[in-house]
């Protein structure tokens, strides 16, 4: 039963031994194959996974030529956006004195004006690449890429604060002092996805990032500036969220 059994038969005198290693050496040899099996079948299961080797990559988003890139700090300007496929990135930028939206490759190649799309905010892409979702002068819109088609999505009821464009088709978007809205992107009249949290004092949900399965994540602002926090949760219950 115990390795203390196996010492206290050892030590019997000679005919005595010779019987108990006839009962316990097969018993040890079975629990030394059962403790090197466990083992590997442990190192198989648990060692540690090689880090990935995932390149690191570096650009430098240039502005137009004459331009300038709208970051500002006012929650409602500008904007920059990371296409899906990691090739183009979307940007605000004022030339001339307009403001518009451009699409600046990744290969070096000069940003290109996406006509139509005037004084735009915060840029979102749908998942297919194909399309950029924006705000402007109180409606959301969205430009088609491959025809230049800019499409009226629908009116916002507030301050739209960063959008996000999730697999199934639906639109979602923040507003200064209010829950997270969805929209289909089609087109549509919004309705209201998230809801405030007294306890918290949460005085707006804003920033929406898709995330794979159905699921997105956003930032909650408090009364308290500075002292947001990120939930995630699913599309079909959005009330039950995680906090990271």
């Amino acid at each position: 039963q115990t390795a203390r059994d196996i010492k206290r038969a050892l030590a019997l005198p000679s005919a005595s031994v010779a019987s108990s290693r006839r009962t316990w050496w097969p018993v040890a040899a079975a629990l030394t194959v059962a403790i090197l099996a466990a083992g590997g079948w442990a190192v198989e299961h648990f060692r540690a996974a090689p880090p990935a080797t995932t390149p690191v990559l570096r650009y430098q988003i240039a502005a137009p030529r004459n331009g300038q890139i709208v970051l500002g700090t006012n929650p409602s300007e500008g904007g920059i956006a990371l296409s899906p496929d990691a090739t183009t990135v979307a940007i605000v930028a004022t030339v001339d004195g307009k403001t518009g939206l451009w699409l600046s490759p990744l290969d070096g190649s000069p940003p290109r004006l996406v006509e139509g799309a005037h004084n735009p905010d915060f840029p979102f892409w749908s998942p297919d690449n194909k399309s950029v979702g924006f705000f402007s002068g109180g409606i959301l819109q969205r430009v088609d890429l491959t025809n230049g088609a800019v499409l009226k999505v629908c009116a916002v009821p507030g301050f739209g604060v960063g959008g996000a464009w999730l697999e199934d088709g639906t639109i979602l978007f923040g507003m200064l002092g209010s829950g997270l809205m969805r929209v289909p992107s089609s087109g549509g009249t919004p309705t209201l996805l998230t809801h405030l949290q007294a306890a918290p004092g949460e005085r707006d949900h804003i920033s929406p990032q898709a995330l794979p399965g159905g699921r997105f994540m956003y930032l909650a602002q408090n009364e308290t500036r500075g002292n947001g926090v990120v939930y995630a949760a699913r599309l079909n219950d959005p009330d039950q969220r995680v906090r990271l």
